[in-house]
């Protein structure tokens, strides 16, 4: 079985985590209008590797909040 992680991002910066596992998700805080580019990416992983992977991108979203 894949595990689903949706990223967020508007304009190369994280701004959502969605997982549709045990993992805490993070929803995106989206402006009701932007010109800025706003990209989905959707990720199918192992179960074995998707910790890991979420982790990362949990660490990129708080370095780029702070």
């Amino acid at each position: 079985m894949l595990i689903e992680v949706k990223v967020t991002r508007i304009d190369d910066k994280i701004v959502g985590l969605e997982t549709n596992n045990h993992l805490r998700s993070i929803p995106p805080t989206l402006p009701l209008y932007t010109r800025s580019r706003v990209k989905v990416s959707i990720y199918h992983l192992p179960p074995a590797a998707v910790e890991s992977f979420y982790n990362k991108l949990r660490m990129q979203l708080e370095e780029k909040s702070m």
